[in-house]
């Protein structure tokens, strides 16, 4: 019989502001950063308080992980049934990791063809390009430093120049941590 490899992790994820857990996950270490198939109330929480890891199992089965889930999710205490803080919608202890699909040939073929992109002309891409030039694309304001007047024009820009990882710039703008700085969004 084949040993099971240890590589899942149970971790915390817990609010910046005061450091209260709202969230346990088990995964692997890659999971724990993941912020992508996240519940709404998960991202909302996000959002409002931003979110540090804390990782309190790891080397575990995929089976052992599912049962410290539901271990720590109980400790806890889930906050839809107002017993603790913890945004999870489960009990924990499911999961689909290591889910074969059985898919046929035929739904493989279409799979494949929706991911093709759609090739553009040289002209059409040199269009897409001057139309996005002098602007940051829709995403997010230009950053001004309130103490000179100066603009920057990328998170990256702004951080370079104070020397602020961007993450820590990131959350200062956003107002999930005090800004220490002088940079506003416009």
């Amino acid at each position: 019989m084949a040993k099971e490899i240890k590589t899942y992790c149970i971790y915390l994820h817990i609010k910046l502001t005061n450091g209260e857990p709202f969230y346990v996950g088990k995964g692997s270490k890659s999971r724990v950063i993941n912020k992508s198939n996240r519940s709404k109330w998960w991202k909302r929480t996000v959002d409002k308080y931003g979110y540090d890891v804390i990782l309190i199992e790891e080397n575990l089965t995929e089976e052992e992980a599912f049962e410290k889930e539901k271990y720590w999710i109980d400790r806890i205490g889930r906050r839809d049934l107002d017993k603790g803080p913890l945004v999870n919608m489960t009990d924990g202890g499911e999961g689909t990791s290591g889910r074969k699909w059985i898919v046929s040939e035929e739904t493989k073929k279409k799979m494949s063809l929706s991911k093709i992109g759609i090739k553009h002309s040289d002209e059409h891409n040199q269009n897409i390009s001057k139309s996005n030039r002098g602007n940051n694309c829709g995403k997010r304001n230009i950053i001004l430093d309130t103490s000179n007047g100066v603009f920057y024009y990328s998170l990256t820009e702004a951080a370079d120049a104070f020397s602020i990882p961007i993450p820590r710039l990131s959350r200062y703008l956003l107002g999930t941590r005090t800004n220490k700085t002088t940079l506003i969004y416009t």
